[in-house]
């Protein structure tokens, strides 16, 4: 939470949710950064095909000895290990939870 002239300003990252962060666990217990999980039937781009298979996992930890310029070689698209599209129900199901969630924040625990 941050103050300043009065106002408070609370920023929501969904990733930090325990119920959404629960649901992703569940749909893909390895999914990480970038993974399929930003797909929701919404924001996929016509014509664009994905490969239907897993991204190979990226080691975190070795990237924390990398520069900027060769973590993003090393993990090119930015995905750490995931399918790049998920089914609808999937991410429908992400999307509803992660709506409670941020429904729920706002009415009960805004302060």
């Amino acid at each position: 939470m941050c103050v300043a002239s009065g106002l408070n300003t609370k920023v929501l990252l969904l990733v930090l949710f325990q119920k959404y962060g629960a649901k992703v666990k569940e749909i893909d217990p390895v999914a990480s950064h970038t993974s399929g999980m930003e797909n929701f039937p919404w924001t996929r781009l016509a014509a664009v095909v994905f490969l239907p298979k897993r991204k190979s996992a990226v080691d975190v930890a070795k990237q924390h000895s990398m520069s900027p310029e060769r973590v993003r070689e090393y993990t090119r698209d930015g995905d750490f290990a995931s399918y790049y599209e998920r089914p609808d129900e999937e991410m429908l199901a992400l999307w509803r939870t992660g709506v409670e969630e941020t429904r729920n924040i706002i009415a009960n625990d805004w302060a």
